[in-house]
């Protein structure tokens, strides 16, 4: 991103050149640029595969118009993902609000370590490890499918 709100094009080109064959996915930087369309144009140009957008929103769910605009403008030319706070009580409804058809879902918590030896210099802290509710994941598999949406990739059998 350059200073004035543009995509910066040289940038990227490289970035996707020296990240092949791995696929590209122009981060939420996206959602701070100056013209989203001129700027999904440049994105697509420099061969990125997908963007991750809130639709210059702090949550997806509150960008949904600017998400599906961008969807119709990429018209299966790049991979419009939407997220921040796609939970499973709301993606159905992101999903059919853009047509979106891959999510990025945080599903950030954390759980208390079961760890019975605590280091000394963590004592102070509250020892908690990330971790995703499985539960929360498969609900929001579930709705996809149900939407008939899901684009999701999963070594789960």
């Amino acid at each position: 991103m350059k200073r004035d709100g543009t995509i910066d094009r040289k940038k990227t080109e490289l970035i996707v050149k020296l990240a092949y064959p791995m696929e590209v996915t122009f981060h939420r930087a996206f959602d701070r640029c100056k013209d989203p369309l001129a700027s999904l144009e440049v994105i697509i140009e420099a061969g990125c595969q997908r963007i991750l957008t809130s639709g210059q929103q702090l949550k997806a769910i509150d960008g949904l118009e600017l998400i599906k605009q961008l969807v119709i403008a990429a018209d299966n030319r790049i991979i419009i993902m939407p997220g921040s706070g796609i939970k499973p009580d709301n993606i159905r409804t992101i999903a059919e609000a853009t047509g979106a058809v891959e999510f990025h879902g945080a599903l950030r918590n954390s759980i208390v370590s079961e760890m019975d030896f605590i280091h000394p210099v963590f004592a102070a802290s509250d020892y908690t490890n990330p971790w995703i509710n499985a539960t929360e994941l498969k609900s929001m598999r579930k709705v996809l499918q149900e939407t008939e949406v899901m684009n999701i990739n999963t070594n789960e059998r």
